[in-house]
C-alpha cells in the first residue's frame, strides 16, 4: 500500500475522535486520546497474531501511564478513563478503526502470520505503533 493511502487511513481513524480544543467535551471525543489508544489497539492486534513479534511491556505501560496523565491534565478523571475504557460503543468505534487500518495495510485477519509484515514495518519506519513492538 503507498504511503499516502496509510497515512489516509490513519487520518480517517483519528478523525473519528476528534473535537474542539477550547472546551472540555467528552473524554470519547478528545482527539489526542483517541489516536493513542488507537495505536496501542493496533500494536495489540499485531503482536497477538504474529508470533515473532512481542510487545516492548514496559515502555508500553509507560506509554498508558503517560496518556494517564495527559488526560488527568486536561481535567479528565480517573473515573472517566475507566468508563472510557468500559463502554461498549468506544471499544467498539476503535475496533472498526483498527481493523480498517489492519486490512488497509494487507493485513488478512484469517491469517495472523499476515500481520508480521505491517508490525516489521511499523518497528522499522519507528512509528508510535512500531514503537511499542519488538521483533523476537
Amino acid at each position: 500500500m503507498k504511503l499516502g493511502n496509510k497515512i489516509t487511513a490513519g487520518l480517517l481513524a483519528g478523525s473519528m475522535f476528534a473535537t474542539a480544543v477550547s472546551a472540555k467535551s467528552g473524554l470519547e471525543d478528545n482527539y489526542e486520546v483517541g489516536v493513542r489508544l488507537f495505536y496501542v489497539a493496533v500494536a495489540n492486534e499485531i503482536r497477538e497474531n504474529c508470533d515473532t513479534i512481542s510487545a516492548r511491556m514496559f515502555r508500553a505501560i509507560n506509554y498508558l501511564y503517560a496518556l494517564k496523565k495527559y488526560a488527568n491534565d486536561l481535567g479528565y478523571t480517573d473515573a472517566e478513563m475507566e468508563k472510557l475504557g468500559k463502554d461498549k460503543v468506544q471499544q467498539e468505534r476503535l475496533r472498526v478503526a483498527v481493523y480498517d487500518y489492519l486490512d488497509s495495510n494487507g493485513v488478512d485477519r484469517e491469517v495472523p502470520a499476515s500481520y508480521c509484515p505491517l508490525g516489521v514495518a511499523e518497528i522499522n519506519k519507528k512509528t508510535p505503533i512500531g514503537a511499542l513492538l519488538r521483533s523476537r
